[in-house]
């Protein structure tokens, strides 16, 4: 996550102060989890991250992989309310399996990115399940004369909606000028909240102007 904030700043002093352009870059990067598999040349199981520094250390259990195509099945059960893939201008959270093949004194690396979508349990949020309703009206002015208002509402049966469900609307206009309605669009837009937690020092560069 990355983002960038403008200010002022007060430079000198006495008669040769004067103001500049403050321009602040903030960066971060949350982990939500970090674990190996060890699927040939130790005992197979999970390693956390605590215990990779131990593992460079063990250089035992090497084992010989015989010619030709050899598989290694695995698996591994994401945490719970693991959050959702997502790409936005001010950061994105991505997810990616690496496998590591050990030979010698060489690795040879490949990493594949993969999605996750988070399971939304609408029973658990509140009032999810409630109608809701917008309505915005205006009045219409032509030089000195000033007409009925124009208006619409618009209705939702219910506020919380799951990937792959319909969403049925209702829009119900009422026009008591007269101007002519020439058309009506809907749009469905996403909007993506994001807290900013506060940076230590080092988490961010400076840059004046």
């Amino acid at each position: 996550m990355s983002w960038s904030e403008t200010g002022l700043e007060t430079k000198g002093s006495g008669s040769q102060r004067k103001k500049a352009r403050k321009i602040i870059y903030y960066r971060d990067i949350e982990l939500y989890f970090n674990t190996e598999l060890s699927l040939a040349g130790q005992e197979n199981s999970f390693i956390s991250t605590q215990d990779k520094q131990e593992r460079k250390k063990d250089r035992g259990g090497v084992v010989t992989i015989p010619v030709g195509r050899t598989v290694y099945p695995f698996g591994f059960t994401l945490p719970f309310e693991t959050p959702s893939s997502y790409v936005g201008k001010a950061g994105q959270v991505y997810y990616s399996a690496e496998v590591i093949v050990r030979y010698g004194k060489s690795n040879l690396r490949q990493r594949l990115p993969f999605t996750v979508n988070g399971i939304l349990d609408l029973n658990h949020v509140s009032g999810a399940m409630e109608s809701q309703d917008f309505r915005k009206y205006k009045s219409v002015c032509c030089l000195c004369c000033r007409s009925g208002p124009l208006g619409f509402l618009l209705k939702l049966p219910k506020k919380g909606y799951v990937p792959g469900e319909p969403i049925h609307f209702v829009v119900e206009i009422n026009n008591q000028s007269t101007r002519k309605i020439n058309g009506i669009t809907m749009s469905l837009v996403q909007v993506m909240p994001q807290c900013r937690r506060k940076l230590p020092i080092d988490a961010f560069s400076l840059k004046t102007a």
